[in-house]
């Protein structure tokens, strides 16, 4: 899983912020698996109650119904990313744009903390903002 997800930027980020980006991907991938067997039925209604008042409970209502505490409106998956390395990068940002505010709060947490390099020190891992 790693390997395969540490291939993805080498077109998209700079050659020293790859094992950065390594990390966010990785977590993206495994969110991505869990609500990929039943993301379709939940994009199908996520779209019904868009704009709506109370949209954002009524999204964590139908996650709820389907075991999940979070979710995502987007209907790409990691695979659909990886279909189209030419523009991966901005479906990418697309993707992580359709996240449960949760996540992205997770997130944001994530990207402060550090992370070990290959060289044994220590690198600040990037914010999926900045991919």
């Amino acid at each position: 899983l790693i390997w395969s997800v540490g291939g993805i930027p080498r077109d998209d980020f700079k050659q020293s912020d790859n094992q950065k980006v390594v990390f966010s991907l990785t977590v993206l991938c495994c969110l991505d698996g869990v609500l990929t067997p039943q993301k379709g039925e939940f994009v199908d209604k996520a779209e019904k109650v868009k704009g709506m008042e109370g949209a954002g409970k009524a999204l964590e209502s139908i996650a709820r119904t389907y075991g999940h505490t979070f979710f995502n409106t987007s209907l790409l998956d990691f695979p659909r990313l990886m279909d189209d390395p030419a523009n991966v990068a901005g479906n990418l940002r697309f993707d992580i744009a359709g996240f449960s505010p949760d996540v992205l709060a997770a997130e944001s947490r994530f990207s402060s903390t550090e992370s070990p390099s290959s060289t044994g020190g220590v690198e600040e891992t990037i914010s999926w903002e900045s991919i």
